[in-house]
């Protein structure tokens, strides 16, 4: 028994075990606010029946696979408010649409 670290058999190293996830997560939340901070332009938003509408945003740097998401935010009402929502443009589109179901 080690008296050095409180009677315990090995000194501790929860550590090791929390630096990986910790590096990882504040990575991920760095690079979401930095691409978070970029402008969107609103290209077309259209009224489909049933109370969908669907937002049409010109398409810069962004690159994406059939299944993904996006998060959104209108910051007229929340500035830290997002909201996931699937992306259903075609990559090839030279846009990117997503629809919403209004409530």
């Amino acid at each position: 028994i080690n008296a050095e670290y409180g009677g315990v058999l090995e000194p501790p190293n929860a550590w090791m075990w929390t630096i990986g996830p910790i590096l990882a997560y504040s990575l991920e939340r760095g690079m979401r606010i930095c691409r978070g901070n970029e402008d969107t332009v609103l290209v077309m938003a259209v009224q489909h029946p049933g109370d969908v509408i669907e937002l049409r945003m010109k398409k810069n740097t962004f690159n994406y696979q059939a299944g993904m998401y996006l998060f959104l935010n209108c910051p007229a009402l929340s500035s830290q408010e997002w909201h996931p929502f699937t992306i259903t443009s075609a990559p090839e589109q030279d846009f990117v649409s997503v629809h919403i179901r209004l409530v």
